[in-house]
């Protein structure tokens, strides 16, 4: 069974991480050691559960080794320029909140990350093929061998497509356009 220490000690421990896991469980650690306390038992099998598991939740996790995956190009390419890249089994994309997010070629359909200032925050779908190709885009540019469909806002290719948007792809370092939105 949970103690009272032990679900302060882990609202101190979520309290001084700054993820969004971390937000409001330090004030559901400290309600529930205060429950505990009155009452001397927690009210049902969930509510002792639910505290062993924020209990755990608080711990620090063992680091892994991997080094950090660093994506400067491709973060410049949509965030400072706007693009949008096409990858096959994934897009590069800007979000409406700012960050530069890597999704499903489907809307919808999932996140497999972000890069934040250059370094990727990889979430549970992103495959190992796929961080591969962001690697290789990444060390070889856009105009990679290859097929990189790209998007981008008016103005971005300098004129050639006046106010247009433009939708195309890069194929052995050509950018063919494939359609223009005026």
């Amino acid at each position: 069974m949970v103690t009272i220490e032990q679900l302060n000690a882990a609202a101190q421990r979520f309290y001084a991480r700054s993820d969004d896991f971390a937000m409001g469980k330090g004030a559901i650690c400290e309600d529930l050691a205060r429950k505990l306390a009155r009452f001397g038992t927690f009210a049902s099998d969930k509510q002792a559960d639910f505290a062993a598991k924020l209990v755990t939740w608080s711990e620090p996790r063992p680091h892994t080794n991997a080094p950090a995956v660093s994506l400067p190009v491709i973060f410049s390419l949509v965030m400072d320029k706007g693009m949008s890249l096409h990858l096959g089994a994934c897009k590069v994309v800007l979000f409406q909140s700012g960050a530069v997010g890597i999704v499903a070629p489907v809307f919808g359909q999932g996140t497999y990350g972000v890069i934040e200032d250059g370094r990727l925050k990889r979430f549970a779908g992103l495959t190992d093929e796929m961080l591969a190709l962001l690697l290789d885009v990444e060390a070889r540019g856009v105009g990679q061998d290859g097929a990189v469909g790209v998007e981008g806002p008016p103005g971005l290719l300098g004129g050639l497509a006046g106010s247009a948007e433009f939708r195309g792809h890069l194929a052995d370092g050509q950018l063919e356009l494939l359609l223009l939105e005026f």
